[in-house]
């Protein structure tokens, strides 16, 4: 693991960075930016921690019953490693798992599909701060250095907590841009729902090209995340077929933000992050 990095992502969960920017990523890395992922929510729930039943429904369907993120951590390495990209994991766990006590029995905050997508949990209402605090330290601000987090298409809750502390990152000083949540924007109005959603409706879209090396990486990054290839494609067969799709209707990828004019004018140095 380098000590410098000029590109910085942050990743909801073990997948969303590749899933989304995986083809730039491993242009980055070509050039000789090997970029650094942040995963914010993959920690590993309390050994003794009770399930709800809908976490247990999203174990059955991605055919991980036991050692659920061992298996997770071991398939974001691998793909990781294909589009030439080092991370870093914060310890909070998935939403699926959070919550408190209340009395005997746990009380989930997000206990259902639709309270995946739904408003943020009244009890994490501060967590963006808390993560901005633990960003902040592992991050070192600077001029040019660029944080890429996501726009929150699909209004996942995760997606939501991870852009409210870049917000605030970009208040103190950091760069950032915010990269389309794949394969969410697939859906049609997604993006314009989500544009709306963040008072983003004035921001202007920059489209990075890829060529074929970046496309297969990042094809073959995504297929490394076989616990989650029926879920989200039905199938890695699909995957390739929607990812190729995508890239082709994009142009590449797409970032967006408010001032890329001051991003695109800039040659970002490297960054160096502190352990």
């Amino acid at each position: 693991m380098s000590d410098f990095y000029a590109h910085v992502y942050l990743s909801p969960h073990l997948d969303d960075a590749v899933l989304s920017c995986g083809g730039l990523i491993h242009q980055q890395a070509r050039a000789g930016q090997p970029p650094l992922v942040i995963t914010l929510f993959s920690d590993q729930p309390p050994a003794d921690a009770e399930l709800s039943a809908f976490a247990r429904s999203q174990h059955e369907r991605w055919g991980t019953l036991d050692d659920v993120m061992g298996v997770r951590w071991s398939e974001d390495r691998e793909a990781l490693a294909v589009v030439g990209a080092d991370y870093v994991r914060l310890n909070y766990p998935d939403c699926i798992y959070r919550g408190k006590a209340r009395s005997d029995e746990p009380v989930w905050y997000y206990a259902s599909e639709g309270a995946l997508f739904g408003p943020v949990h009244p009890s994490e209402d501060r967590l963006p701060v808390e993560l901005a605090a633990v960003l902040s330290e592992l991050i070192p601000t600077g001029e040019g250095v660029t944080l890429y987090a996501p726009l929150t298409v699909g209004n996942h809750v995760d997606h939501q907590l991870t852009f409210a502390a870049a917000l605030i990152l970009r208040a103190q000083g950091w760069g950032l841009r915010f990269y389309e949540d794949y394969p969410y924007v697939e859906a049609e109005g997604a993006l314009v729902r989500a544009l709306a959603a963040r008072g983003a409706e004035h921001w202007q879209p920059t489209v990075t090209p890829l060529d074929e090396d970046d496309v297969a990486a990042k094809i073959e990054a995504i297929a490394r995340y076989e616990s989650q290839l029926e879920v989200l494609f039905g199938g890695v067969e699909h995957m390739s077929d929607r990812v190729r799709g995508h890239v082709t209707r994009v142009g590449g990828e797409r970032l967006w933000g408010p001032d890329l004019g001051h991003y695109l004018s800039k040659r970002p140095p490297s960054l160096h992050v502190s352990q």
